[in-house]
């Protein structure tokens, strides 16, 4: 196994072994210290979120200290930054071309409700997720046309991507103020024909997106059913109550290259 396969692995397994323990303590915070905790839907407060996430953050330090890897745990925190800028940027793009933001936090939020700082250990996970899927499928983005130090050649992936997105404004821009006459640039609606022009510069990235699509949904029903809300609500074509859209499978597919560029500038840059 690679050293993220046994990260994921051990992380597992300490979850497992962590759940009795959380249940245990949730025990002795109700009854014996006579607190108003209980392990599910409990009312939502920061205390009892941190509570229930930091079997994330404790698995995490255990499955670093099994394998002897601490750069890994470097590499979590850092992907747990790089996951709310990454979703504040997208929201950014997408509330520049479309009427309502693609989704938004209802908790301790940031930058317009674009992110939220209770998301940060969510995002973490995900981006080693996001390595052992890469792993696990071998994924490789070798690319002829380049021959760059960075792994994969990942730099010209995101220089198709920028190159595709500076395009669709451009474009967007010229139909907007000399066909249509407007100075703004955005769809009036989201419709099949508006979402597929959004997603152009993403189709590059399809190899992440069902797998997160599932994941993300998986963790939100998880917490729904522990912090007793929705920690995110999303806007457009949303199915259980606004928790979640198929429109996020393209949107993930590109997070997948993002968390995995992300690793490689910190294998690359940082950890020399």
């Amino acid at each position: 196994m690679t050293e993220i396969e046994q990260f994921l692995y051990w992380q597992t397994i300490s979850i497992a072994f962590l759940i009795p323990v959380y249940l245990a303590l949730t025990v002795t915070l109700r009854d014996v210290l006579g607190l108003p905790f209980k392990f599910f839907g409990f009312k939502f407060n920061v205390f009892n979120y941190h509570f229930f996430i930091s079997i994330l953050v404790f698995s995490a330090i255990l499955a670093t200290a099994i394998i002897e890897e601490p750069y890994l745990l470097l590499v979590f925190w850092l992907f747990g930054f790089a996951g709310m800028i990454g979703e504040t940027l997208f929201s950014l793009v997408w509330d520049s071309l479309f009427p309502k933001p693609f989704w938004y936090y209802t908790e301790c939020t940031l930058f317009g409700k674009y992110t939220s700082t209770l998301n940060f250990f969510i995002w973490a996970t995900g981006g080693m997720v996001v390595l052992f899927i890469k792993d696990f499928f071998e994924l490789k983005y070798n690319n002829p046309l380049v021959n760059l130090n960075i792994e994969n050649s990942l730099i010209f992936f995101w220089i198709i991507f920028c190159a595709l997105f500076a395009f669709l404004f451009a474009f967007r821009f010229f139909y907007t103020s000399r066909v249509l006459k407007q100075k703004t640039l955005e769809f009036s609606a989201l419709t099949y024909k508006t979402y597929f022009i959004f997603c152009i510069p993403f189709l590059i990235a399809l190899a992440f997106g069902a797998i997160c699509f599932v994941l993300e949904y998986v963790i939100g029903k998880i917490l729904e059913i522990f912090l007793g809300e929705k920690f995110w609500v999303y806007n457009y074509n949303t199915f259980d109550k606004h928790h979640s859209t198929a429109l996020n499978i393209i949107p993930f597919a590109l997070g997948g290259f993002y968390f995995w560029s992300v690793y490689e500038l910190i294998n690359n840059f940082i950890l020399v």
